[in-house]
């Protein structure tokens, strides 16, 4: 599925995401695990904020990163910053997502992570990719290119 990057339509993306996650054939219940959307908000790291959305645990590194990152260039406090959401992507070229003007890119789907954070309702996106660890991108969420969510 391809999207193109409006913050409405990665968030209704993302709540379904969340609402297919929740869903399950089997009756069975499983023991509370990390992977759980309750035990997410309660990692144990000391950077770790609130949450609202769909957050792979796997990608907690990277949102320590960006969170430490944000809070020093907005000279803000870890505990002001909101993890909105931390999800695995197919960017479609190496420009992840937050493509630079003049500047050209290999044109080869990359696989990488986006990471959404918010202050006071200002939204700040974190791309990361290939060898490329998590970066704020500055290019407005309606100039990039499409992003394909990668499979769970």
């Amino acid at each position: 599925m391809r999207l193109t990057r409006t913050p409405a339509m990665l968030a209704a993306v993302l709540a379904g995401v969340l609402v297919a996650s929740c869903a399950s054939d089997d009756n069975t219940a499983a023991p509370a695990s990390s992977t759980d959307t309750g035990a997410v908000e309660t990692i144990s790291s000391a950077l770790t904020p609130p949450t609202t959305g769909a957050i792979d645990p796997g990608l907690q590194p990277y949102i320590d990163r960006s969170v430490t990152d944000l809070s020093g260039r907005l000279d803000v406090g870890v505990e002001d910053i909101v993890v909105v959401a931390a999800i695995l992507v197919e960017w479609p070229d190496a420009s992840l997502g937050c493509p630079q003007p003049d500047l050209q890119y290999a044109q080869v789907a990359t696989d990488g992570s986006l990471i959404t954070l918010a202050i006071d309702g200002d939204t700040y996106e974190y791309h990361a990719g290939g060898d490329t660890t998590p970066f704020l991108c500055e290019t407005p969420p309606d100039k990039g290119p499409p992003v394909t969510l990668s499979a769970p």
